[in-house]
């Protein structure tokens, strides 16, 4: 084991003796009620609001961004309750939440080279409520530490966006610990919650069926978001944002963002010298047949002069450099439709899923994308725990990005993929998911891969 993974070891002992928070059940319940959690969205809704089905879109967070704790405190994982340890923490403010995903996975035949290699990624979440811990209501804090080990698996099949987004983040360049989250929100009143602090972007698109941050459903990039945003919305960085609620639901938000990446550092020093990212939405409920159905509308803009593709772990090829231009900006549509609910709970279920959108072309790599598929609980009798996913994508890429660019990337005109996966729950804290994918990659030189990985998961 490395320097660096002993280190995340032992920071991550030392957060396991301080607990984990169940921030989110104040904000989605004013009057004090418990959040139920809507399973496979990593995220809660509101009891209250899920009598009349037709009216709940189903994971659009209400409780905060980049908040997937969940709500119950006697969650066991791993390590059980620590003796009573954790359920009095949680009474107090304080609670921990992490995992462990590792990951077995490779080329077995085509890309650019077979074969096979281990890697992993760990994620740990400490919450703090401020309303218990101080007294000051509404107030809640994310902090979020993730670290990468192993190798890369994504060079080997010739792709632009790796086909592995959680064995990817939150860098390549390292393997140390790294805050991707301080994150503050405060509920304002009952139609307005703002936050401020250092956050990253992966939960911005909470497709109920196809999100995930690559670690409980898909794990291909180009079917866990928006890829052709990926230039012009940092992934981790400072910034501050609000989101607006009608009839206790988000209809919408606003994000303002340093327009760089800090995903390392604080960011303070770096905060807006290139410009800013402006990043809204609006999500419009729409059900059919009396099932769920909910549709975001979104688009982002980044003011920066870009000169290189960047240090992202979404993109690979690092920092290429690109013709300069000024701005960049993306719009994109994300939309879920439940086909069949759990009539125990209807957050509980399967259905469609896709999304479609374009970018400027002189600054992303992948001009235009969309994805299409089917996921959610499984429909076996007997696995309501497990989860399960059939996705279709198509990425059309850039010839806009200069000639040293192009020449370097080698890429051709699209890429295009499936993959399929089945999240098989062993029990409440360790989750195996055997995943295939087939790829038509991007890169000139790599040939269609037959990609084959395993995934376990260990909460703790």
């Amino acid at each position: 084991m490395s320097r660096h993974a002993n280190v995340s070891v032992a920071v991550f002992t030392l957060l396991l003796m301080v607990g984990r928070v169940v921030a989110s059940s104040e904000i989605c319940a004013p009057s004090g009620e418990a959040a139920a959690e809507a399973e496979g969205c990593g995220y809660e809704c509101c009891p209250d609001l899920v009598e009349n089905l037709d009216a709940v879109p189903p994971c659009f967070d209400s409780c905060g961004l980049g908040n997937d704790v969940a709500a119950d405190s006697s969650w066991p994982g791993l390590t059980g309750d620590w003796h009573g340890v954790r359920p009095r923490m949680a009474e107090s403010g304080l609670t921990f939440e992490g995992e462990l995903t590792q990951f077995y996975m490779g080329v077995a035949h085509g890309g650019v080279r077979e074969a096979f290699n281990y890697a992993g990624h760990g994620d740990y979440r400490l919450n703090a409520d401020f309303e218990k811990l101080t007294g000051l209501t509404g107030l809640s804090l994310l902090i979020r530490a993730e670290h990468r080990f192993g190798e890369p698996l994504a060079r080997d099949a010739g792709v632009i966006a790796p086909i592995n987004l959680h064995a990817a983040t939150p860098t390549t360049e390292t393997e140390e610990l790294i805050l991707t989250n301080v994150l503050f929100t405060q509920v304002v009143n009952e139609n307005l919650m703002v936050m401020f602090g250092k956050m990253d972007t992966l939960d911005g698109d909470r497709n109920p069926f196809a999100s995930g941050r690559g670690k409980s459903q898909f794990m291909n990039t180009s079917l866990v978001e928006p890829v052709a945003g990926i230039p012009t919305v940092p992934f981790a960085t400072l910034g501050a944002g609000a989101v607006f609620l009608v009839d206790g639901l988000p209809a919408a938000q606003l994000l303002v963002l340093n327009a760089s990446n800090t995903i390392t550092t604080s960011g303070f020093d770096e905060l807006f010298a290139d410009g800013a990212a402006i990043i809204g939405g609006v999500n419009v409920p729409l059900p059919i047949a009396g099932k769920l159905g909910v549709h975001s509308f979104n688009a982002a803009w980044n003011s920066k002069t870009f000169t290189s593709l960047g240090q992202d772990p979404r993109v690979l090829g690092g920092n290429i450099p690109i013709d300069a231009h000024e701005g960049s900006w993306v719009v994109w549509w994300s939309g879920a439709q439940y086909l069949y609910q759990d009539p125990h709970d209807p957050m509980k279920g399967w259905g469609l899923f896709g999304r479609l959108g374009t970018a400027e072309a002189r600054t992303s790599p992948i001009q235009h994308f969309m994805n299409f598929g089917i996921g959610g609980q499984s429909p076996l009798r007997g696995r309501k725990d497990d989860l399960f996913g059939v996705g279709w994508y198509y990425n059309r890429t850039s010839d806009e990005l200069g000639p040293v660019a192009t020449a370097l990337l080698g890429i051709g005109n699209y890429s295009t993929g499936v993959e399929l996966y089945y999240n098989y729950a062993v029990n409440d804290y360790i989750r195996v998911t055997p995943d295939l994918q087939v790829e038509e990659p991007a890169l000139r030189q790599a040939n269609t891969a037959l990609i084959l990985g395993v995934r376990c998961e260990v909460g703790f």
